[in-house]
């Protein structure tokens, strides 16, 4: 597609959100074609800035959720600064926010206050763990989320200890998951007039992330069984290899490509089931054979 196809051509937004996931969903708008206007606090900037390593004025993590964009650099705490804002406000077609609960209503930058002189806005607001709750005002972030809906215990490393997994995953999928909310809320827009208010958060993306887990858990009394066998990662002579042969026809290529051709009509490996019941020996049985490989 040229720039001049791109679906959401002349579509204005307006990027109040620091950190990722929310500036990481206004960013695959900037990529369908929007002209977004980031608008960052005056001094440091978008915390996002401060992720890692930095190279000049920006680090990976900002350039990523950042590009496409246009930035503003606004001190929020003058009348002006507030003035400039809500004038973008009242002209926006989609705006994103990621303020703490009650925190942005001061500055009447609220849904309710900017639907007021923009009743057609498509107004997003990411938060932690909700709007609502017993803990809609506690601190969240990637890892807080990782540990707090079980995803680390999902992640656990060789000695079964849970881990985070290094890198942004929750922060990610939530702007993900809010790109398509806006998405489907700008197609609403365009076919009936109307704008939406749409309320995510750190918590229900990362649930949403691990809903076949959730359910493995609950269906197979709350330890879900591996996927397959063989599945994992194996020491070669030279590195490591990630192997995937669950399915019998790629378990039989195995078999023969590894000169183990008497496994194939095995009855501990013959069928998908019967390697997960007989894994643990089976892996046993591969790792050596792999270590004398080369990757």
């Amino acid at each position: 597609m040229t720039h001049e196809d791109l679906p959401f051509e002349g579509v204005k937004v307006l990027d109040l959100s620091q950190g990722v996931a929310g500036p990481y969903c206004a960013m695959h708008l900037a990529r369908n074609g929007a002209d977004v206007i980031k608008v960052e606090p005056t001094g440091s900037g978008c915390w996002s800035r401060q992720l890692g390593k930095s190279t000049g004025d920006h680090t990976a993590h900002s350039v990523i959720v950042h590009r496409g964009k246009r930035s503003l650099a606004v001190d929020l705490k003058t009348p002006e600064g507030v003035a400039i804002v809500q004038r973008l406000a009242r002209d926006c077609d989609v705006l994103v926010q990621n303020y703490r609960v009650g925190k942005i209503d001061k500055f009447a930058l609220d849904y309710e206050s900017v639907k007021k002189s923009n009743p057609a806005v498509v107004y997003c607001w990411i938060t932690g763990f909700g709007p609502k709750g017993p803990r809609a005002d506690d601190p969240a972030t990637d890892s807080v989320m990782q540990a707090y809906t079980g995803m680390m215990s999902i992640n656990r490393g060789a000695g079964g200890v849970p881990q985070r997994i290094e890198m942004l995953a929750i922060d990610f999928s939530t702007g993900l998951y809010a790109f398509q909310a806006v998405a489907a809320a700008l197609y609403k827009k365009a076919t009936r007039g109307r704008g939406t208010y749409i309320a995510t958060s750190l918590l229900e993306s990362s649930l949403a992330l691990q809903e076949g887990a959730m359910m493995e858990s609950h269906l197979q009394g709350g330890a879900g069984e591996p996927i397959g066998a063989p599945v994992g990662m194996f020491r070669t002579r030279d590195g490591y290899m990630s192997v995937n042969a669950r399915r019998d026809a790629h378990f039989q290529r195995l078999a023969r490509l590894i000169g183990k051709d008497e496994w194939i009509d095995d009855p501990r490996y013959s069928d998908a089931r019967s390697r997960v019941t007989h894994r643990e020996e089976l892996m046993e049985l591969l790792r050596p054979i792999f270590a004398t490989k080369t990757s």
